[in-house]
């Protein structure tokens, strides 16, 4: 199955979908191809691939069909024919942007409603991060690993819900593992998780006291800005924080949970109207 989300070109992706469609039906030609996707011509999509033909947003739609990408696929495939097409240098940047945006949500395996308690307890996602950190045969390793900061009876109580809801799982050979590397809430748990938020900014008070200056970060700006320099600042947070995730992603060895919360919202001033 070919992951959409690494692709950066939609020519090339268009070119592996149909290997991967002609390799699974071997009888697939370039007239049944177009047959299927609704195209009257049977060459159009072979001269989109060679850059001979863009794709307008009816032949968008169809091909969306007739590879069945799911609402998330779609709206990256979306973006990835405006990018290729765009020429604009400015308007490209900005799509590849939303792109870069869409590939690390692309990460995340969204929790359902009925996992809710997840976020209830900042135990919980301590509890999850460390399996991924931890490398632990059992539950034994995870109490070790939290010695002095997490009761062990909640250690415990924590694995066992989170084995329970898929969420962490046994490896083939016998070690915990974490399902998925990242997981965000549905969007109907959002009172749960600005209380978990809240728990997590006191975490950041503890730290001050508790934690060396030469072992963290804790600093506040207070800045100046227009309109414009708003959008810009909220832009770079988020490539920011899709940056980190891809560095934790490809991290070979973990070993350690650190925790980086950002904070950022108007102490002040007049709101313009657009």
């Amino acid at each position: 199955m070919i992951d959409i989300y690494a692709y950066d070109d939609f020519r090339k992706l268009l070119s592996d979908l149909y290997e991967e469609r002609r390799k699974g039906i071997p009888e697939t030609t370039a007239r049944t191809f177009a047959a299927a996707a609704g195209f009257s011509n049977p060459g159009f999509y072979h001269d989109v691939i060679r850059g001979a033909r863009g794709l307008s947003r009816e032949a968008l739609s169809k091909i969306i069909g007739v590879y069945g990408f799911n609402g998330k696929q779609s709206e990256y495939f979306r973006l990835l024919v405006e990018y290729g097409q765009e020429k604009n240098a400015a308007l490209r940047e900005e799509i590849r942007q939303r792109l870069a945006s869409r590939r690390a949500r692309s990460r995340f395996a969204r929790l359902q409603p009925e996992k809710a308690r997840y976020y209830e307890d900042i135990a919980y996602p301590l509890v999850r991060t460390s399996v991924d950190a931890g490398h632990f045969c059992d539950e034994e390793d995870a109490v070790e690993f939290w010695k002095g900061r997490i009761p062990a009876v909640k250690v415990r109580h924590c694995l066992q819900d989170l084995l329970a809801w898929g969420l962490v799982r046994r490896s083939s050979l016998g070690f915990l593992d974490v399902a998925d590397k990242f997981v965000e809430p549905a969007p109907t748990l959002g009172m749960q998780v600005r209380r978990l938020n809240r728990e997590w900014i006191r975490e950041g008070e503890k730290a001050l006291d508790a934690i060396p200056p030469e072992e963290r970060h804790i600093s506040t700006m207070l800045l100046s800005i227009g309109s414009e320099t708003q959008k810009k600042i909220l832009d770079r947070i988020r490539i920011f924080r899709e940056e980190l995730f891809s560095l934790s992603e490809k991290e070979k060895s973990p070993d350690r949970v650190v925790q980086l919360s950002l904070l950022y919202f108007p102490q002040g001033g007049r709101k313009h109207n657009a």
